[in-house]
């Protein structure tokens, strides 16, 4: 009866043991949770950041292409004008040294 009380008492202190492991077990499992759920909401955050950021970039290249062409084109037609005015002047001088 002895053993038996003892054994009772033994049991008891291993529940009560296992509760108190189970109930930080509980609280932790939340913790844990909650902290996939924060990364969760980081790493949404982060690709949609990625996306405007790619987006932008993006932007920015097609922008860059438009300059590059736009200066291309003006670069293009400054070389018509000088070689127009080199022409110009060419014949312009050609007809004074004709008229000399």
């Amino acid at each position: 009866s002895i053993q038996q009380e003892k054994e009772l008492k033994d049991t008891k202190l291993q529940v009560e043991s296992l509760t108190v492991s189970l109930g930080r077990a509980s609280s932790e499992k939340l913790r844990l949770e909650e902290l996939v759920a924060e990364l969760w909401r980081v790493d949404k955050d982060n690709q949609h950041k990625q996306a405007q950021t790619k987006q932008k970039a993006d932007q920015a290249q097609v922008q860059a292409q438009a300059t590059q062409e736009s200066l291309r084109a003006s670069l293009v037609r400054l070389e018509g004008e000088v070689k127009e005015q080199i022409q110009l002047r060419m014949a312009h001088e050609k007809k004074s040294s004709q008229c000399a």
